[in-house]
């Protein structure tokens, strides 16, 4: 099992005002995508899609939910793959909705306050979110750099 001193993390946000917990921190995928849900912003087959997902993640996904601070964020280990594979997937349908999703690459998440198989929960240096350039590119990126969606 790599150490996590060596990893590299990944972090899914979206960095929408109405979403943050936090004015510091873009809110999380998952807190996103729930908003989006909620708001009644996809249509009933997404809708449903995204229920089976978040079943799967809240069976294989340890809950974070009591860590020792608010000012912990969710960061997915570089070798949760399973986990990663399906994240990009709900990056997709929530730019689907023209929600851009940025995502971070770190080797310094923070100080790690929680750790599981799949995660960590770290409370962010002030470099923890300087964006990490390659990598998949979202669709957002994809506008940005005058490339084609895939959806088009």
């Amino acid at each position: 099992m790599p150490d996590l001193i060596t990893m590299t993390f990944i972090r899914f946000t979206v960095p929408s005002d109405e979403a943050r917990i936090d004015p510091h921190v873009a809110a999380g995928l998952f807190h996103a995508t729930y908003r989006l849900a909620r708001d009644g912003r996809f249509e009933e087959g997404e809708r449903l899609w995204f229920e089976e997902e978040m079943e799967w993640f809240n069976r294989y996904l340890p809950a974070t939910r009591a860590l020792p601070t608010w000012r912990a964020v969710c960061w997915f280990r570089g070798d949760a793959g399973e986990a990663i594979s399906r994240i990009w997937r709900i990056v997709d349908i929530v730019e689907g909705e023209g929600v851009p999703v940025r995502i971070y690459r770190s080797r310094r998440p923070g100080q790690i306050v929680y750790a599981d198989a799949f995660q960590v929960a770290a409370i962010p240096w002030r470099d923890s979110f300087t964006a990490r350039p390659g990598g998949r590119r979202t669709r957002s990126n994809r506008r940005c750099l005058g490339q084609p969606s895939p959806r088009t």
